[in-house]
Order: structure tokens, then sequence, then C-alpha cells
């Protein structure tokens, strides 16, 4: 851990860049270990899992590659309707799909991308919403 001055900025962390806020119920889709390493420390409360019968404020979907990508977001998405945030994460640097791919693949689902947050580790994180 880095030591910063007294009075810098406190750089937030990956879960809350990602708006995982207090008491927040996380589907978490992929490996769940990847995932917590990733996220690091959350929130207070923070409930995470992979059930698709709960519903959660915010989904991720961790993957590998194209093929994790698409088949993700065609089980996946229908379930994340509800949710006030949807972020896939990759990273690039070991065979991950790049935020052109996984726009495309949104776009065809009738879903489209926002933002992009570059993370640590070579990941990103590509928001998600459906188009309305």
């Amino acid at each position: 851990m880095t030591n910063q001055p007294a009075g810098a900025p406190q750089t937030p962390s990956t879960a809350t860049s990602l708006g995982i806020e207090p008491h927040d119920r996380v589907r978490l889709i992929g490996d769940l270990k990847t995932g917590e390493t990733v996220l690091g420390t959350l929130p207070e409360g923070v409930i995470m899992n992979s059930v698709s019968s709960i519903a959660a404020q915010v989904g991720i979907l961790i993957v590998d590659d194209e093929n994790d990508l698409r088949a993700r977001l065609n089980t996946e998405l229908s379930g994340l309707t509800s949710a006030r945030a949807v972020w896939v994460l990759s990273n690039v640097t070991t065979g991950g799909p790049d935020s052109a791919t996984v726009t495309h693949d949104t776009e065809t689902l009738s879903w489209t991308t926002g933002d992009h947050l570059d993370l640590e580790s070579g990941w990103t994180a590509i928001s998600l919403r459906p188009r309305v």
C-alpha cells in the first residue's frame, strides 16, 4: 500500500469506481476469486454472490476471452436489466476482449456500452445498460 501525504485525495477503490455502495447486492458472474482480487476491498455490508434468482444492484461479468464474453452476455444479461450498474471486466493483456469487441457484442443484444475504466494489472471495466 502506498503512503499518501496528509490531505492528499484518496484514490477510490475499484469497487467504489464501479458504483458498488455499502450494503449492495452484487452479482458476480465469472471466477469469484478473480473478482475478489480485482474488486479489492468492498464497502461495508456488501453481499456478493453468483445466484441469478437474487436481485442485484450491481452486476459484474468477468470474461476471459471473446467466446466467454459472448456466452455470458447471451445467458446473463437478461437477469441484470434491473441492476443500477452492470460491468464487463476483461484483462486485455491476457487475451480478454477489448472495448470494441464488448461494444459490438452488447449492441447485438440491445444493450449499449458507456464508461470505460482502466483498472490495475491490465484489467478494464466497461459499463453496460439496456438500450431504451
